[in-house]
């Protein structure tokens, strides 16, 4: 991510200091945890530019949850002054740098989950449709009619191992097989290499890419 934006002209300033969002210590129940890691990332990304996060889900939890993570009303307020400025790494191709097409060397069926439609989630991946749309030789195809699919690859393998794997059996029938897709693409970093794990162990085939895969692999026209 850090070098496609410096190939966009951006000058990027990476924090070697960051650690995680916070947001699976906080699901598992580990609360102080979660807390302690939401205040040092006020503390961190405190800033006037804007705040680029290549993970739909962890930029979903920030979104919904750092202005209450504060130790105090003044680490609240800066935590909204964050959220102002956090985008998603597509959104901010699309509405800041004003990128309107992206043509990728792939040809078959591409395949995206289908989220709710006020998501974080859903929005990064309408703007990734929009961008693939000028690829004649992709189809592009949404899981409409199978849900859940970070659900099964999120935070279910660490407290439900077998239903995770129940859906996303379900999931990897449904895209194989109904859709006939060749490639799979989301922005959820940890829910696709889970996802991936999987595939793997089955021998299934399917390409596994996470969004930036396709800005690093294409080309903006």
């Amino acid at each position: 991510m850090v070098r496609l934006l410096r190939q966009q002209a951006c000058e990027v300033h990476y924090n070697k200091a960051q650690i995680c969002c916070g947001r699976y210590p906080m699901y598992m129940g580990m609360e102080a945890e979660g807390i302690q890691i939401g205040q040092k990332y006020i503390s961190d990304f405190f800033v006037d530019e804007p705040i680029v996060c290549p993970d739909s889900a962890c930029l979903s939890y920030l979104k919904k949850h750092l202005h209450t993570l504060g130790a105090n009303q003044i680490q609240n307020v800066r935590a909204t002054k964050i959220q102002d400025n956090l985008y998603e790494l597509t959104d901010f191709l699309v509405n800041v740098l004003g990128k309107k097409s992206l043509k990728v060397p792939y040809v078959g069926t591409l395949a995206m989950p289908d989220y709710p439609i006020d998501s974080v989630r859903q929005k990064t991946l309408n703007a990734l449709q929009k961008l693939l749309s000028v690829n004649e030789d992709l189809t592009i195809v949404r899981t409409t009619q199978m849900k859940g699919f970070e659900v099964g690859s999120d935070i279910l393998p660490l407290t439900a191992r077998k239903m995770s794997i129940r859906l996303l059996r379900q999931y990897r029938e449904y895209v194989i097989d109904d859709l006939n897709a060749k490639f799979f693409v989301d922005a959820d970093v940890n829910a696709l290499k889970y996802f991936h794990q999987y595939l793997l162990r089955k021998k299934a085939m399917l390409n596994v890419l996470h969004t930036t895969d396709l800005f690093v692999a294409g080309s903006f026209v």
